[in-house]
């Protein structure tokens, strides 16, 4: 189950959240005494906009506004592994460009926030697969799948998102608006 919620940040309030705790690497939990201790949540924000998921299973999400100042070939350079250099080279237009590096880059957030490790964890130590949907990560000196990648059309154009999650993905989740109840869908 993966439940995905937006709000305006402009129009509304964010309704409370319950109470959570943080773990070691300061990633938020819900409390184990919590009646929604079960339940795994991240949230992200860009633009005007705040993204988030809920799931049985641990999970990250990222939300980006489609805008860059800065060439994305030369961000993946610095920031990319070869493998995704070479996939932005390969775009047939900067419109194309700019849409792969926001997936990948939403990708790779997500990544890092599911695993609570943000960015401690090397960049160059994990790479998407866009192809697959999934997070390739280097241990060992070969590649293995880390996690699973969903990637997701936010209701407003201009975004990007995606959502990384070690449990298999069956269907993409559909976008509800964030409501003050929303807490009690789950009890």
């Amino acid at each position: 189950m993966i439940r995905l919620f937006f709000r305006c940040r402009k129009y509304s309030a964010r309704p409370p959240l319950p109470p959570f705790v943080k773990g070691p690497d300061g990633k938020p939990y819900f409390a184990p005494d919590s009646p929604y201790a079960g339940l795994h949540f991240n949230i992200s924000n860009s633009g005007a906009y705040e993204v988030l998921v809920v799931s049985d299973a641990p999970v990250g999400i990222d939300l980006q506004r489609e805008t860059l100042h800065y060439s994305p070939l030369k961000m993946a350079q610095r920031w990319f592994t070869g493998e995704e250099t070479a996939l932005l080279s390969s775009c047939s237009s900067e419109a194309e460009q700019q849409s792969v590096f926001f997936r990948l880059w939403t990708a790779r957030e997500a990544y890092i926030k599911l695993t609570g490790e943000g960015l401690r964890r090397p960049l160059d130590s994990f790479r998407p697969d866009l192809a697959e949907n999934v997070i390739l990560a280097r241990e060992n000196g070969h590649e293995e799948t880390a996690a699973a990648i969903l990637p997701l059309i936010f209701p407003e154009s201009g975004y990007c998102a995606a959502v990384c999650t070690y449990a298999p993905v069956s269907a993409a989740p559909v976008w509800e608006p964030w409501t003050e109840t929303l807490w009690e869908q789950f009890l």
